[in-house]
């Protein structure tokens, strides 16, 4: 998926944003921040950014 993302940024196309969350990332922790960026972020925060996970 990263690769695949990362692509049709560098093309400049549009996508909705995707957050990568490592393997080895605690699935509490991993959860809690996707939860904070769902109730803190909008929707266009995210727009054609490829973001990881720690924040």
């Amino acid at each position: 998926m990263m690769p695949f993302a990362l692509e049709r940024v560098a093309q400049e196309l549009p996508m909705p944003g995707v957050i990568i969350v490592s393997q080895d990332f605690p699935i509490r922790t991993a959860i809690e921040e996707l939860e904070f960026i769902a109730q803190c972020g909008e929707p266009e925060d995210f727009v054609d950014k490829v973001r990881r996970l720690p924040l």
